[in-house]
């Protein structure tokens, strides 16, 4: 699941297929196993903006800690793209 969350991102899908994966996979993925997947999610919303603008799309799911980590790596600064 993670992975294919990864290759359908690095294509740089449009802004539909990733409202599919937020509101799909990666849901259904924090919700499931959160804990486990949720130092890579961070990781991976670090070094990539498209990934990142996709957590977007993600409604509450998981623990509440897993969730304020979520907000967290989702959060936008002026940097960002």
């Amino acid at each position: 699941c993670w992975k294919g969350v990864l290759a359908v991102v690095s294509k740089r899908p449009s802004e539909r297929v990733l409202g599919m994966l937020a509101a799909g996979i990666m849901e259904d993925l924090l919700e499931d196993s959160g804990s486990e997947f949720i130092d890579r999610i961070e990781a991976q919303a670090g070094n990539d903006p498209v990934f990142k603008r996709m957590l977007g799309g993600i409604w509450e799911s998981g623990t509440q800690e897993v969730w304020s980590r979520l907000l967290a790596a989702r959060e936008t600064t002026n940097d960002d793209a």
